[in-house]
């Protein structure tokens, strides 16, 4: 969703022919993009790709494409352009005036962005193409693999994948030298979200403990973002509404008690409602009871003097009655964790998990509050059975399996949900595509 209102600052409907490709092949009849810069082997590239295009590219195969290729923008909100207007305007990030030079910006960084759609498209399905590429990419020196992704729906890295491959392959591309700067700053744009989606892709089960430092990650870089000013002003428009979406959902955590929770409960800052809310939770459900037959404390004095030690060593700060102290408060008031170095001299933020185990083997049980800790932050982000599903059925579709049909992925979801289950015997499905290709044999036979 992020992804998308970052990118709807580029989007444009263009109408599609009946061979499924778009009429105005990706020109701007507002703008006049020729320049001296547009030499013979530009012109001839682009016509060359044009005609090889007409030849090789499928109907069929233009199922499914995203949005940087079909450019068919969704209807937006008026609510939530209103909600844009009021964070720019909070943010001091001057609007965007129809016909001005920064209108002018946000309309070539769009065509650039279909432009190196369309290259990903027929290189894809344009062999001769392809060839010619992969010749140029070496004759430029481009780093391997000398290809440009495309961006798919089925695939959320997959926009970024394409503008990072068209700003490495970019000298083996016909375009404008210009346009590179354009390229550069869209990567930038969308770089973020591949990452924390790698991160989260890497993990059978995301984490409480993980998501929320996601979505603090996220904030603070889309945030730079939009304060620097030394940015194009269409890119800190794209981080504003992606800013929007991520508050618009991060919020909805407020309605959950675990997110809260875990807020609190990551070495990290906090808010007066999760440490009201953890303290209750705390109460009701891992607060140690009192037992009343437990003896008191023997008041005779030590012959050696560990409590005058302790007494000159803190001082007045050593508790002088019985008073209940709160394991919440104190790790809430205590010290902030400080991250380590890598190599580097980089920070390196604590896990907070590794963290609350480490004091568990410590034997530093904080009166139950190390469990309460682990039990919150261990929790599965996606705690719904329906969301559960839908993570685990995005392994079955992957960037070369994109096009599958509803039987065959809800097929391949119950097979790995009974697979997971160990209730798919070992070598029962090779038998069975055995016995199948033996009845196919003996009906080919007997024909």
């Amino acid at each position: 969703m992020a992804t998308q209102a970052a990118g709807q600052p580029f989007q444009k409907p263009v109408p599609h022919s009946d061979d499924g490709l778009d009429k105005s092949n990706d020109s701007d009849d507002e703008i006049d993009w020729e320049s001296d810069e547009h030499d013979d082997r530009l012109v001839c590239g682009d016509d060359l790709a044009d005609e090889i295009d007409k030849e090789h590219i499928d109907d069929n195969d233009l199922q499914g494409e995203a949005a940087s290729w079909s450019l068919d923008q969704d209807v937006g909100d008026d609510d939530d352009e209103s909600n844009f207007e009021e964070e720019i305007k909070k943010r001091d990030i001057p609007a965007i005036i129809p016909g001005s030079n920064n209108d002018l910006e946000v309309k070539r960084a769009a065509w650039v962005g279909r432009k190196v759609a369309r290259w990903a498209k027929k290189l894809r399905f344009c062999p001769p193409l392809k060839a010619i590429f992969i010749s140029a990419c070496i004759e430029s020196e481009v780093e391997t693999p000398h290809n440009i992704r495309r961006d798919v729906i089925t695939c959320w890295n997959s926009t970024s994948l394409m503008y990072g491959d068209g700003e490495q392959t970019f000298p083996a591309m016909w375009m404008f030298e210009r346009d590179l700067k354009d390229i550069k700053n869209l990567n930038k744009l969308f770089q973020p979200f591949k990452i924390v989606t790698d991160v989260v892709s890497r993990a059978d089960v995301p984490l409480l403990a993980d998501v929320i430092v996601h979505f603090d990650s996220l904030d603070y870089t889309y945030g730079r973002f939009g304060d620097d000013t030394t940015l194009p002003l269409y890119v800190r428009h794209a981080a504003s509404r992606a800013l929007l979406v991520l508050n618009k959902y991060y919020g909805k955590t407020n309605l959950c008690s675990l997110y809260q929770l875990a807020i609190l409960l990551h070495p990290e800052d906090w808010i007066e409602a999760a440490v009201l809310l953890t303290i209750k939770i705390y109460d009701l459900h891992y607060k140690p009871t009192v037992d009343a037959t437990a003896t008191t404390t023997s008041s005779v004095t030590s012959q050696f003097g560990y409590s005058t030690f302790a007494a000159h060593l803190f001082g007045t700060d050593v508790v002088e009655e019985n008073v209940a102290l709160c394991p919440v408060c104190e790790f809430v008031n205590g010290s902030m964790i400080r991250p380590t170095r890598d190599e580097h001299g980089n920070p390196v933020l604590c896990n907070p998990v590794q963290w609350w185990y480490s004091q568990r083997v410590a034997g530093n049980e904080m009166e139950g509050l190390t469990q309460m800790a682990l039990d919150v932050l261990t929790t599965p982000a996606t705690s719904v059975d329906v969301k559960r599903l839908f993570s685990f059925v995005g392994f079955t579709v992957g960037k070369r399996r994109h096009k599958l049909n509803l039987y065959t992925i809800q097929a391949a979801a119950t097979l790995g949900c009974y697979s997971k289950a160990n209730m798919v015997q070992p070598g029962c499905l090779s038998k069975l595509k055995v016995a199948q290709q033996g009845g196919l044999k003996g009906k080919a036979s007997s024909a």
